[in-house]
């Protein structure tokens, strides 16, 4: 589903994709999910945290929204809803 659907902009959808490292070994799983909101467009992220690259509410105007992926390997999210 779009995640922009009612705010207007571009259509944004989230997927879940599998990703490997250099060596073609398989990422760590993804243990928690933060959304972050700031007014700047940037991103910073720790050597444990993915950041997802690209404004969730790109075109709706406003804050910009990204979110922040971590895997820690010991936990593991199995599903999410927004």
């Amino acid at each position: 589903n779009d995640i922009n659907n009612g705010y207007g902009g571009k259509y944004v959808y989230l997927k879940p994709l599998c990703e490997l490292t250099a060596d073609n070994g398989c990422m760590l799983p993804i243990s928690d999910i933060e959304v972050v909101v700031q007014a700047k467009s940037e991103e910073s992220a720790a050597a444990d945290e993915d950041v997802v690259a690209f404004d969730l509410a790109k075109g709706a105007g406003g804050m910009f929204r990204y979110l922040k992926l971590k895997r820690d390997g010991e936990h593991v999210i199995m599903q999410s809803e927004l």
